[in-house]
């Protein structure tokens, strides 16, 4: 596939309807179409994604000792 300078490529859509997230609380006022954030959900997902990061680094540092390991073996 071929991009012209002025064609911008996009991913596909997911073949689901994606659910709003509730991060972007819009609001209209006459001509104004006004965006901000909520950090309440944010703040709900970092805790979630916190135990997540915490099994990602024990399991690198396992793998790096595993390695640490295998190296001086050879």
């Amino acid at each position: 596939m071929r991009l012209d300078s002025h064609e911008r490529w996009t991913p596909p859509s997911p073949p689901w309807p994606t659910p709003p997230a509730g991060l972007i609380i819009r609001g209209r006022e006459a001509r104004r179409r006004r965006c901000r954030l909520a950090a309440g959900p944010l703040k709900d997902a970092v805790d979630w994604l916190e135990t997540y990061r915490d099994f990602w680094r024990e399991s690198y540092q396992r793998l790096d000792d595993l390695l640490g390991e295998l190296k001086e073996r050879s």
